[in-house]
């Protein structure tokens, strides 16, 4: 029998191949025997290899490619196949990939045995992303918390504040720094309130760059209703950049917004009021194109819209509060256009349609653009037109004074209940006169928190949104929620959120690899 001579003097080595010589099979027939020399090979394994190597990234709606397997020994043929054929197809002789949806897939390479060698597979993933998508940024003054789909797990982001960096020398520009995306949140030191930064996506054959002031953020939105509803955010009417809308959105994170295509819709209007009551949405009045509106309408699921009267029972009014409280409707206060004065007087109903008036005069002051939430089973209204008091009932009926305050005269402003407090933010601020002294008025951007309605706490000044009316707050997902508004500049077109530590602005980054 052949032996392999793995002794220093034999300078050849060994071979790949062993060989098992003149094996003796004996096969014994009765009492004697015959003899049989056979000799067998070991096959050897072989090795295969992809002309790209690693993960293969491509964009949805990419040409087709090839990415063919090859290998120096044997003489098999090479066939090919795709894991999930609803993201990729694979042609099984040539190894051409069509891509058809965004996803991943595994692209497996299998070469045949032969005489010699044993059968050989490999395989590489394909990540499909889409062609445009939105990403989720958190901004503050020091970073930005992103956040992206998990279509685009396993792609490379690198950020930096160095327009001409060169990527593969990504450490020494400023700021330069690199994930891979995966699911989890990324924070970004290169993109922050203060500084624009340079986002590139790498793929396999293509390196996307953005210059983050070039990204489409959101809208301009000004006196329109926010409230949550059946989990989700919806935005109703308002001004946007066009002027009066009726349009409706809705979102399931604050970020991601999606226009509600409606049925029987509403006409435009701004400064209605809007509610949830009985398992409904309702929207009351507001100012229209062409005026004052005093109509009522309600729905199921903001999509399909209901007109439950063409006027309310009571006087029509702008610039008034309507809260829900104790199994009612309580409308507080506005001003009635048809005498041309604010009001004081509170009306109830417990069926959006049928209105009772409770009082005519209520111990506050008439005022119009004030605020009214409840809390802490009351009724509280605070500020608004020529005031700057705290009031509250337990009944609707019966009011109690329970401050006043400089701090709080205002109005335009919002009245919030968040972390088991009663949150007063923004607004306009009249002028006044303190010790002789004039404090010009203006858009304000102040926060202030009670939980007794009569001592009340200034967060202390930070950097966060401008000063601004008009706006909407809104408690939702554990923060405390600023959308839109009017500043001195116009029109806002930003989100904010506050977790009790921190504001952040809310971005929804949208990237586009056709730009």
């Amino acid at each position: 029998m052949q032996k392999c001579d793995n002794s220093p003097n034999n300078k050849k080595g060994c071979s790949m191949k062993k060989y098992f010589s003149f094996i003796l099979v004996w096969l014994m027939f009765g009492c004697g025997g015959q003899s049989v020399t056979e000799e067998i090979t070991e096959k050897s394994n072989q090795v295969i290899y992809f002309e790209i190597t690693g993960t293969v990234s491509k964009v949805n709606g990419d040409n087709s490619f090839f990415n063919t397997a090859s290998g120096d020994e044997g003489t098999g043929q090479i066939s090919y196949k795709s894991s999930d054929e609803t993201v990729a197809t694979v042609d099984t002789l040539s190894g051409k990939v069509d891509i058809l949806t965004v996803g991943t897939t595994t692209i497996l390479a299998t070469k045949q045995q032969d005489s010699n060698f044993n059968e050989a597979s490999l395989s590489y993933n394909l990540i499909v992303i889409p062609r445009s998508f939105s990403a989720t940024a958190l901004m503050s003054h020091e970073n930005t918390t992103l956040q992206f789909p998990e279509e685009l797990n396993g792609i490379s982001i690198m950020r930096t504040t160095d327009e001409n960096c060169n990527i593969t020398d990504y450490q020494n520009c400023s700021s330069g720094q690199l994930d891979i995306i995966g699911g989890d949140k990324i924070t970004d030191t290169a993109f922050n309130l203060n500084q624009h930064a340079f986002y590139t996506f790498l793929l396999s054959d293509i390196i996307l760059t953005k210059d983050t002031r070039t990204i489409d953020y959101s809208y301009p939105k000004s006196s329109h209703e926010t409230l949550f509803f059946q989990n989700k955010l919806w935005t109703i009417g308002g001004f946007n950049a066009e002027g009066l809308t009726n349009e409706i959105f809705n979102s399931t994170d604050g970020v991601h917004w999606n226009k509600v295509i409606t049925s029987n819709i509403f006409s435009e209007r701004q400064s209605s009021q809007a509610i949830v009551f009985q398992d409904k949405l309702w929207v009351f009045g507001g100012v229209g194109i062409t005026g004052m509106l005093n109509d009522v309408w309600s729905s199921e699921n903001g999509i399909d819209w209901y007109m439950e009267s063409i006027e309310t029972t009571f006087p029509i009014r702008r610039d008034t509060q309507i809260v829900a409280f104790k199994d009612k409707l309580w409308m507080i206060g506005g001003y009635d256009s048809t005498n041309r004065e604010a009001k004081n007087d509170v009306w109830s109903s417990e069926n959006g349609i049928d209105w009772i008036l409770i009082t005519e005069h209520t111990g506050f002051s008439a005022r119009s653009h004030h605020t009214a939430a409840v809390y802490n089973e009351k009724i509280w209204v605070i500020a608004g037109s020529n005031a700057k008091d705290v009031w509250s009932s337990s009944d609707g009926v019966n009011w109690m004074k329970n401050t006043e305050n400089n701090l709080l005269a205002r109005t335009g402003h919002e009245l919030t209940v968040y972390d088991s407090k009663l949150w007063v933010i923004g607004g306009y601020i009249p002028s006044r006169v303190e010790s002789g002294v004039t404090i010009e008025g203006g858009f304000s951007n102040d926060i202030l928190w009670t939980t007794d309605g009569e001592t009340w706490n200034e967060i202390q000044s930070q950097e966060y949104f401008s000063p601004r009316n008009h706006f909407q707050s809104v408690a939702f997902d554990n923060k405390l929620w600023i959308i839109g508004g009017n500043t001195a500049n116009g029109r806002a077109d930003d989100i904010w959120s506050y977790d009790s530590a921190n504001w952040r602005k809310v971005v929804q980054i949208n990237i586009s690899f056709d730009d």
